[in-house]
């Protein structure tokens, strides 16, 4: 409790002396524009740039839905709504991800690992835009964790899924793990934000799920994307048919990284399991920004859980925090003072104005890490998996090793 009650304490102080920099929440006010104008009906959700940032609205029709529910606040209200919904909804993520590890003292290392995520750049930058992330992680979460019970069963990825589609890779998941009532659940739910979606706004659903939903944006090759189509982009000759071959990569690692979930699931490791299939859906994701990547919560809990063996865990949660942290870079030259940025190792590299389009091969290895991560994760989770099925082989032949000596 006193570790949360400090990590908080000393991230709100940090965001009062520079709110121009960790406080811009520009996403926050494109939710709130689009859920303002949710019963404008005038058919121009996804004409209409929003906020002080003039950005448009990508997400399906139901978010907006859902967004409604809090635009009549004044958008400083939003902003405190919002920050103070993101930190209950991590400890909600940590706490289902430890029980759903079998996990002893649940909730006080669940304290521990909110403490650890609110450095990590990921939480960091969903904090800094005000993007709803948090939202769909412990949605996934509270399907996952088996706290979805008779009918209701499916409804937390199937509600995710329809604020943010990417969720829907939970779907397959829950399906060759043999929980196929939730899976059918999961489809069932989403397709009824389809249908509300399309009763409130039919002509933005009509141009939603007929253009915007096959259009990632203009801005794929940005360093903050890491993603294995990001990464292609980023390649020599920076031509635009790397289609197939992202198709390929995705659907090579989409295989593998859902064998290793499931695996894990099967071997008992159900938050390990869990893990390797977000991360698998950020690999093969055509965007996933480093904001995306809130499943990091899944993986510090992982490291404060007791799913995998001690040394396994340390060096997890270590290498995770390391990886992920936010750290101090000046602004311009200056380290004079409070005058400086807080980023990831990310910055490390050239970035922006399309910097990111003539890296060297160290900037190139560099500058993809996230997506690197992904895929060591992959490994280490086929590793521990193997290892677990292991064990549980020898205590299973261990009694009749030991009655045959006896007969004998």
């Amino acid at each position: 409790m006193v570790a949360a009650g400090a990590s908080t304490a000393a991230l709100v102080a940090l965001v009062c002396t520079n709110p121009g920099t960790f406080w811009r929440q520009t996403d926050a006010a494109v939710y709130r524009g689009a859920g303002a104008s949710l019963w404008a009906h005038d058919g121009n959700l996804y004409t209409t740039l929003f906020g002080p940032a003039r950005l448009p609205f990508t997400y399906p029709p139901f978010a907006a839905v859902v967004f409604s529910a809090g635009s009549h606040l004044p958008f400083l209200g939003w902003q405190y709504l919002l920050a103070v919904a993101d930190i209950g909804l991590l400890l909600f993520a940590a706490t289902g991800a430890l029980r759903l590890s079998g996990s002893s003292a649940v909730f006080s290392r669940a304290l521990l690992a909110t403490a650890v995520c609110l450095w990590l750049e990921p939480i960091d930058q969903t904090f800094n835009f005000g993007q709803i992330n948090l939202l769909i992680v412990a949605l996934v979460v509270l399907d996952l964790s088996g706290r979805t019970r008779g009918r209701w069963r499916g409804i937390g990825v199937g509600v995710a899924a329809g604020i943010k589609l990417t969720a829907l890779i939970f779907v397959p998941y829950l399906w060759l793990t043999g929980r196929r009532r939730e899976a059918y659940g999961c489809l069932g739910f989403f397709l009824a934000t389809v249908v509300l979606g399309a009763v409130l706004r039919p002509e933005d659903s009509a141009r939603f799920w007929s253009d915007k939903v096959f259009k990632a944006g203009n801005d794929q090759t940005r360093v903050q994307n890491q993603s294995i189509a990001a990464f292609l982009r980023r390649l020599p000759p920076h031509g635009s048919g790397v289609e197939p071959a992202w198709f390929a990569c995705a659907l090579l690692v989409g295989v593998a990284g859902m064998a290793v979930a499931v695996r894990a699931h099967q071997a008992g490791l159900k938050l390990t399991g869990l893990a390797a299939c977000a991360g698998t859906g950020l690999a093969i994701s055509p965007l996933s920004w480093t904001h995306h990547y809130v499943y990091i919560i899944l993986v510090i809990s992982l490291a404060f859980s007791n799913e995998l063996p001690k040394r396994a865990r340390v060096a997890l949660g270590l290498t995770a925090s390391l990886l992920f942290a936010w750290w101090p870079w000046p602004n311009g030259n200056n380290w004079s003072g409070l005058k400086f940025h807080v980023s990831g190792l990310l910055r490390l590299v050239p970035y922006g104005s399309g910097r990111e389009l003539h890296w060297n091969l160290l900037q190139t290895v560099a500058g993809n890490y996230y997506l690197w991560c992904v895929l060591a994760f992959l490994v280490v989770a086929h590793r521990m998996t193997s290892n677990s099925r292991d064990r549980q082989k020898q205590a299973g032949e261990r009694p009749s090793a030991v009655g045959t000596k006896s007969e004998a």
